[in-house]
Order: C-alpha cells, then structure tokens, then sequence
C-alpha cells in the first residue's frame, strides 16, 4: 500500500482515504515521486567532490601543495555540473 500511495504522491493515510472513500482527500499531502537512481547518483557525485576537496586539504597541510592546480578545480568543477544535473533529473526538469 506504501507503493501505491508514493506512485499516487500522497500519504499513506491520503491514499486509504481516497480508495476507501472513494472521495476526494481532505487536504491532502501530494508528495513528490522520488527517482532513487537519479538521487543516488547524486550522493556519489557529492561523494566524488567530497573526496576531491579532502585531498587537496591533505595535499597543502602535508606540504606539497600550495595552490590547486587548475586541472583538480576543472573536475571538481565537472562534478558539481554532474550533481546539479542529477537534481534536476531527480525533480523532473531538464538539466
């Protein structure tokens, strides 16, 4: 019932309503439909740039950096374009 009443956007308790009543709910709570794919490439891609930025932090306090060179800010830079468009698959809108 859980299923149905995501693939409805409505609670659970809305969705029980609506089918048992076979009436519109009483203010009921649309909730928007989740792509789990899309989002879970969004908590790798976050991964990716969360990686990249502790690796740049322990290249300069160890020493060997002193300024990000410009090849790690392009593909820090690729993953947040990655992530946006990934949210913006996950809502619905085109990237």
């Amino acid at each position: 019932m859980a299923a149905a009443a995501e693939r409805a956007g409505l609670t659970v308790g809305s969705y029980v309503r609506q089918t048992l009543l076979a009436a519109p709910a009483l203010r009921a709570v649309r909730r928007p439909v989740a792509e789990r794919t899309a989002l879970a490439q969004v908590l790798a891609a976050i991964g990716r740039v969360g990686s990249n930025i502790n690796q740049l932090a322990h290249a300069v306090n160890a020493g060997w950096l002193q300024v990000a060179t410009p090849g790690t800010l392009e593909h820090a830079q690729a993953d947040i374009s990655d992530i946006r468009a990934a949210l913006m698959r996950a809502l619905g809108r085109e990237p």
